[in-house]
């Protein structure tokens, strides 16, 4: 098992989300209220309006639906079903959304 690091996956996450959607996305999200738990609170969900229809964005269409593997290693979920991951993302993406604003 590799060793979780919410500051790496977070930042694969924020990459291709400004990859698809240039620097402005950042606006589109309230930090204090991102949750990764939630499908309606996370970064995707809130720039997207739709998780399912974010990462589907973000994959590139796949033909499959992108899945719990492709959020986990983007940090839009935790690899794990752990408090500690889950608010490990949390913080980073609201410190990373608010310091790029």
């Amino acid at each position: 098992m590799t060793e979780f690091d919410a500051a790496a996956l977070v930042d694969k996450g924020f990459t291709l989300l400004t990859g698809e959607n240039g620097p402005g996305w950042v606006n589109a999200v309230d930090p204090d209220m991102v949750d990764v738990r939630s499908i309606f609170m996370c970064p995707v969900a809130q720039v997207y309006g739709s998780y399912d229809s974010g990462l589907e964005i973000l994959a590139g269409y796949a033909d499959a639906f992108p899945g719990h593997d492709f959020a986990s290693a983007n940090g839009f979920d935790a690899p794990q079903v752990r408090e500690d991951q889950y608010d490990a993302l949390d913080a980073e993406w609201k410190r990373r959304i608010t310091a790029t604003r």
